[in-house]
């Protein structure tokens, strides 16, 4: 179920959270991550608004793909092929680019630990390898 808090400040909170429901896009600790065309990710502070930075994701191609996040501060975001993790917060960090060879524009999928997505050729499946 979807909250949505209202406020004064310019109705600041209502709109991230109509963002976050039309968009690609995700909210997680404190901010807001979109992916814009071309390839621009900016990060705003969900409390007010405010612009925290605009990145380039080189070889993101659209940005069809939900972003996802996981309990550490880590963000994903994969598209055409590529995927980057980055750490979340008001700095920029790219923490691993990779590189799929197998274009995708579908939003990824998690489930028990393990992150999977689809290609035009394959279904990938990236996790840790279970112990034996």
């Amino acid at each position: 179920m979807t909250r949505i808090h209202r406020t004064n400040r310019r109705g600041v909170a209502l709109l991230l959270v109509l963002i976050c429901v039309l968009l690609a896009s995700i909210l997680t600790g404190g901010y807001l991550y979109r992916l814009h065309s071309p390839a621009v990710l900016k990060c705003f502070e969900a409390a007010t608004g405010k612009l925290i930075y605009a990145e380039r994701l080189e070889g993101i191609s659209s940005t069809w793909a939900s972003p996802i996040a996981d309990t550490s501060g880590h963000l994903f975001f994969a598209n055409a092929g590529k995927s980057y993790v980055l750490q979340t917060g008001p700095e920029f960090r790219v923490l691993a680019v990779n590189e799929l060879g197998d274009g995708n524009h579908a939003s990824p999928a998690v489930a028990s630990g393990t992150i999977f997505l689809v290609g035009a050729k394959h279904l990938h499946c990236i996790g840790k390898k279970p112990e034996e």
